[in-house]
């Protein structure tokens, strides 16, 4: 236009034209007003060419001058207020993003209905639960143990492939033991609660379980792995049951970093998973992490949470190897001790025993 090609009214139709028939998301929309609130391009048949500077919504505001008197004193902005959706009966909250298109001082601005981003956002984390219970219904422990996990009101959301825990919310047994698991849950992600109690999971018969508990925040989620004490080994038992756990968190990992690679923060999340590879691999240094800990989104908050459940499951583990290595030389003092009962209860050796005694008395007579 300032070359001369093409002039200022040619100009203004072709942007209107292209705002006008615009779409993005398949249906949302951009709509134009000049400074007097006129519509000059809306997809809404009831609204272009009208002069909407007294249209109100539902509340009594008046929309149109709420989006201009932001636009005057800041430029550009958010505005929240009811509205009609094309083809509803009735008005439902909407937030527009407006701003003054200075050079033709035009109000510009497109808006979203807050339905449609709560059906979005539901959708999305009807997905995110879906792919997290089909994993987690595959994690399995040697024996008897389960891998299950509740909503915040104590339902079970996630249950292992081929394990009955209905009875967790249909016996009084049940719901008891619900209320155990839900006493003991975290409030930060990545820390475990370790808990041995006689509970009912399954049927209506309390057993002795060793429960680890920890939460996912995002979703409101208790993950729990249980496995019976009966199944478990002194020095096995921790191991077993932190492995389960970080081969969880694993996964939360993955799927978190799948959500935020649309948000462009791949490189931290990235940082997270590498960690999570060296703790698998007894690599893992908490300073890996600081750069992303240090952050004041929900990429530093997984790492933080990552960071502190790192530390404690190497702790875990150094304490582990530490009682291993006791009972090994327990077991060994244990066996020694066994031998030597065998060969001095031996007939050959009591016999020897006799014959050295005999020789001693006869050497001393």
């Amino acid at each position: 236009m300032k070359a001369g090609q093409i002039s200022k009214a040619d100009a203004q139709a072709q942007a209107l034209l292209y705002l006008k028939t615009i779409r993005y998301g398949d249906e949302y929309y951009f709509f134009t007003y000049n400074r007097a609130l006129t519509a000059i391009s809306h997809p809404d048949p009831r609204f272009e060419g009208k002069n909407l500077r007294d249209l109100k919504d539902a509340d009594g505001s008046y929309i149109l001058r709420g989006m201009q008197e932001l636009t005057d004193a800041k430029g550009s902005g958010y505005y929240n207020y009811n509205f009609t959706k094309l083809g509803a009966p009735k008005p439902i909250p909407k937030i527009s993003y407006v701003f003054n298109y200075k050079p033709w001082d035009w109000l510009v601005g497109t808006g979203v209905y807050i339905d449609d981003i709560q059906a979005e956002a539901e959708s999305r984390r009807a997905a995110v639960r879906k792919t997290l219970s089909d994993q987690f219904g595959a994690v399995t422990f040697n024996g008897g143990g389960l891998f299950f996990v509740l909503d915040k009101k104590g339902k079970v959301v996630v249950a292992p492939k081929g394990k009955d825990l209905s009875a967790l919310a249909k016996t009084p047994a049940g719901k008891e033991s619900v209320k155990v698991i839900e006493a003991s849950v975290p409030k930060k992600d990545g820390t475990i609660v370790e808990l041995n109690k006689s509970v009912t999971l399954q049927g209506n018969t309390k057993e002795n379980w060793v429960l680890n508990v920890s939460s996912y925040n995002p979703l409101n989620w208790v993950l729990v792995s249980a496995v019976p004490q009966q199944d478990l080994t002194a020095p096995g038992r921790s191991l077993a049951i932190q492995q389960a756990l970080l081969q969880v968190f694993l996964l939360l990992i993955g799927l978190t970093a799948g959500i935020l690679i649309s948000r462009r923060i791949t490189g931290p999340v990235e940082s997270v998973t590498k960690a999570a590879r060296d703790l698998s691999e007894d690599k893992f240094n908490p300073s890996d992490l600081d750069a992303a800990a240090s952050r004041t989104d929900e990429v530093g908050d997984l790492a933080r949470a990552f960071q502190r459940m790192g530390v404690d499951l190497v702790e875990r583990e150094r304490k582990l190897r530490e009682q291993v290595a006791s009972l090994k030389v327990v077991i060994d003092r244990s066996k020694l001790a066994k031998d030597i009962g065998e060969i001095t209860e031996s007939e050959f050796f009591q016999d020897l025993a006799a014959k050295a005694e005999e020789m001693r008395k006869k050497k001393f007579d």
